[in-house]
């Protein structure tokens, strides 16, 4: 009988010091995850960052595609979602030169807003009586208006003078 309790005491010795141990590796598994994540946050963001970019420039084509396809042939609506994305590329390359350290919120911040303009377009087309003329209009009168634009601008860069003896200014 002395021998059986001295082995059950071993035992729960033995499942103890197995417990502590899982226990302590557990700790320092988790440790390790919760460590891992923190030290993949920066990379993740900015993951994250390009995602929402790509996903907003995504709706912004497909909101074209469902909004111009029903009345406008396959060359001209291909433009239009053409411009969504020379839109978007404009977009990246000014965050890119502007600010380095802004970059990911710049880029976060373009997808979101052409997520959201996408989103208030179809809503407008859903909603609006007067949608199929306002979207009948808006890429002719977007533009006539750049084209008027360049034009007027041109125009006014060709009669300013060009002054090459700048003086400097006295104190």
């Amino acid at each position: 009988m002395l021998m059986l309790g001295t082995i059950i005491i071993r035992l729960v010795n033995v499942i103890g010091s197995a417990l502590v141990t899982l226990m302590q590796f557990l700790t320092a598994m988790v440790l390790g995850i919760i460590a891992m994540i923190l030290i993949a946050l920066p990379w993740l963001l900015r993951a994250a960052s390009i995602l929402i970019w790509l996903f907003g420039a995504f709706v912004g084509i497909q909101a074209i595609q469902t909004i111009y396809s029903p009345t406008t042939s396959s060359i001209p609506l291909f433009a239009l979602q053409f411009a969504v994305i020379i839109l978007m590329v404009a977009w990246a390359l000014f965050a890119f030169l502007l600010e380095g350290n802004q970059l990911w919120g710049i880029l976060t911040a373009g997808g979101i807003t052409t997520w959201a303009c996408s989103h208030g377009a179809l809503w407008l087309a859903n909603h609006w009586k007067y949608a199929d003329l306002f979207f009948g209009i808006f890429p002719t009168s977007i533009f006539i208006t750049t084209y008027f634009y360049m034009a007027v601008r041109t125009r006014a860069l060709k009669q300013q003078p060009i002054h090459t003896d700048i003086q400097p200014v006295s104190t």
